[in-house]
Order: C-alpha cells, then sequence, then structure tokens
C-alpha cells in the first residue's frame, strides 16, 4: 500500500512538473506573440493554434485561460495609460486655467491703475501716479 501510495506520489509530481513547464513555456510563447511585430504575430499565432489542437481538453482550456488572462492584463495596461493620459490632461488644463486667471487678475489691476490715472488726471491735471507720459 505504502508503495503504491508512493508511485501514485511519484506521478502526480511529475504531471505537476510537466503541466508546470508547459504552463511556464506556453505563457513564454504566450509574451514572445505579444511583443512581436505584427507579421510575426500572426504566425506565432498560428504555431500556437496548432499546438493547441494537439491538447487534451484540460490542457486547451487551460491554455485558452491563459491567453485570456494575457488579453486582459494588456486591457489593463491600456486602460491604466489611457487614464494617466487622461489625468494629466486635467493637471494641464487646471494649470492654463490657474495662468488664465493671474493674468486676468493682473489686467484687471493695471486696468484699475489706469482708470485711476485717468480720475486723477481729470481731477488734478498737474500730478501722475504712473509713470505715463504728462
Amino acid at each position: 500500500m505504502k508503495l503504491m501510495n508512493f508511485f501514485l506520489f511519484l506521478m502526480f509530481v511529475g504531471i505537476f512538473t510537466s503541466v508546470s513547464a508547459d504552463e511556464r513555456a506556453f505563457e513564454k510563447q504566450i509574451k514572445e506573440m505579444q511583443n512581436a511585430p505584427k507579421e510575426k504575430r500572426v504566425v506565432l499565432m498560428n504555431k500556437l493554434k496548432m499546438q493547441m489542437a494537439q491538447m487534451s481538453f484540460f490542457e486547451r482550456s487551460h491554455a485558452v485561460d491563459l491567453l485570456k488572462k494575457s488579453r486582459d492584463t494588456k486591457l489593463q495596461r491600456v486602460m491604466q495609460t489611457q487614464q494617466m493620459i487622461e489625468t494629466r490632461k486635467q493637471e494641464q488644463a487646471q494649470e492654463i486655467q490657474a495662468q488664465t486667471y493671474a493674468h486676468l487678475t493682473q489686467y484687471q489691476s493695471y486696468l484699475q491703475a489706469v482708470s485711476q490715472e485717468v480720475q486723477t488726471k481729470l481731477i488734478n491735471p498737474g500730478t501722475s501716479p504712473l509713470p505715463f507720459n504728462q
């Protein structure tokens, strides 16, 4: 009985090691496919499909799960990048608004000073607090 359990254990470890190695190889192929140029990606995907056709149902199901996982990961990266771009655009818009407000405030102060100068010249034509031509 102990001998049979030992052989079952060895068989399980062998199958698990084999599946893990196959899984790592499959993941490596997926990463290679994702990083490849478009033309090579098509060739690699066709090669992957041929390998999947030779797999058992369980292996094929697991391979499809790995492909979905890699696609979802890529989609998440794209979405994160888009979110970062959107955040940066909002920050830039806020910076532009702040600069515009500062310029408008400065211009408004200038206009008030000019208005005050004009009123002062109308009331006292000989004095000028601002450096305008007299």
